[in-house]
């Protein structure tokens, strides 16, 4: 009963956002009916226990927020309204007009935290249309106005706005547009980031390894390493995203200088700097001879990679806990199923982890044990190797999933690492090259 009142609750906010769309619409009602709308949604699913149906969801969405723009003028819209008006525009996918309310907006002479949020809207609605030169312009023009906004501008940067500028500019332009954003991020300082951080913490009674609470002075003492850490983590998130665009362009030394350079001049024991080496390592991977694989135990039949020399081989390294490996297992099946008569095998390599599920303490021999029938619940029928740290670190594995192609003249040709299905169709498309080159 209470799912089905919730249900008619919901369907009274959908005919009230209609009668409401349905009149000269005022774009904050509008946005609130929007918010309004994705709650009921995901109170819904909470109290029935039913997933949130997303593309039905995005889908009505789209259409509130389509309905009450085609019930505007965009010329009548006046500055004060034009930031509301224009994420309206945007969730109703019109990216042009969302450009143009920004505009009006910003010149209406707003704060600086206001004007950087329309700014950073006119960002997203440029990206979303690939329209490099106008984030480029935009960029050239913003200025985060304090930590926070200057975080938020690095991430976006470094994420979605680079790809696009790389792709229609040039790698160049792209790493001139992260520096010129580097510049000027403002690092929270260790003291002002334990601050703001000390309240919440406290509220989870943390404790020290001895099991004893942990005073305020040993709290603050503990934020203010996890500020230090979140600075150095940002900086080096610049450098080996430089290096990932120098390295997509096929400029390889480009990108190892600037690695080195970041490992040179860091301080001992900076953590970032395994991370460095880790990127170096799959840079350097790629193009070179296959590392041979040293492992104590097996399940299936392996010998070496250079048994399997005039083969194409995936190695998936993975694990028994990972989500993401075991939902990519159907997709490397049916390339395995679909390609194996050309000469493609799969290689799947793990470590012992001293669990399995829900028991833990497990030995090597349990925990392989264990494995055997893993395989055989999800259905792959290869070779699994199991290795220590050696394997891992000569791949330069930092996360899992991570695929590695080799040749059929046992050099590695690509890495895919983490899973989606429209990743893995487009390394698919690697597979099947490499099963074309008679090398």
């Amino acid at each position: 009963m209470k799912a089905l009142i919730r249900f008619a609750a919901g369907a009274a906010v959908v005919f009230m956002c209609s009668a409401l769309l349905a009149q000269a619409p005022n774009p904050k009602d509008v946005l609130k009916a929007i918010n309004d709308h994705r709650m009921n949604a995901s109170t819904q699913a909470r109290e029935t226990g039913t997933p949130i149906n997303q593309a039905a969801l995005n889908a009505e969405i789209l259409k509130m927020a389509t309905e009450a723009t085609s019930k505007v003028d965009i010329k009548s819209i006046s500055p004060a309204d034009a930031y509301d008006w224009a994420q309206v525009f945007f969730i109703a996918q019109k990216y042009e007009e969302t450009c143009e309310l920004c505009e009006l907006f910003v010149k209406s002479n707003p704060s600086a935290a206001q004007k950087f949020q329309a700014q950073l809207l006119m960002l997203n609605a440029c990206n979303a249309q690939g329209e490099a030169d106008m984030i480029l312009m935009v960029l050239a023009a913003v200025e985060a106005p304090g930590w926070s906004e200057s975080q938020t501008l690095a991430r976006q940067v470094l994420g979605a706005y680079s790809a696009t500028i790389a792709k229609e500019k040039g790698v160049d332009a792209a790493i001139k547009a992260i520096e010129s954003v580097e510049k000027q991020v403002i690092y929270e300082t260790a003291d002002a980031y334990a601050q703001r951080m000390l309240p919440s913490y406290k509220r989870n009674n943390p404790t020290n390894r001895d099991g004893s609470a942990m005073t305020e002075e040993q709290m603050v003492e503990v934020l203010k390493a996890n500020g230090s850490a979140a600075n150095d983590s940002l900086k080096f998130a610049f450098v080996r995203r430089k290096a990932e665009l120098f390295a997509e362009a096929d400029r390889k030394k480009d990108a190892i200088d600037l690695l080195d350079s970041f490992i040179r001049n860091s301080e001992p024991g900076n953590p970032l700097v395994r991370q460095a080496q880790t990127t170096k390592s799959q840079l350097t991977l790629v193009e070179s001879k296959a590392p041979a694989l040293s492992f104590s135990r097996q399940h299936g039949n392996f010998t070496s990679l250079e048994d399997m020399k005039g083969k194409v081989v995936l190695l998936q390294f993975t694990a028994h806990w990972c989500g993401p490996c075991k939902a990519s297992y159907p997709d490397v099946r049916k390339t395995w199923d679909d390609l194996k008569d050309q000469g493609f095998e799969v290689v799947m390599i793990t470590r012992f982890y001293g669990y399995y599920g829900t028991e833990r303490d497990l030995t090597p021999d349990q925990e392989f044990a264990k494995m055997d029938g893993f395989l055989k619940e999800h259905n792959m029928p290869f070779p699994m190797l199991f290795t220590e740290n050696d394997a891992f670190s000569s791949y330069g594995v930092s996360g899992i999933p991570h695929m590695v192609l080799i040749g059929r003249d046992g050099t590695v040709k690509g890495l895919q690492i983490g899973y989606s299905a429209p990743s893995f169709a487009e390394f698919r498309k690697k597979i099947e090259a490499a099963l074309r080159d008679s090398n």
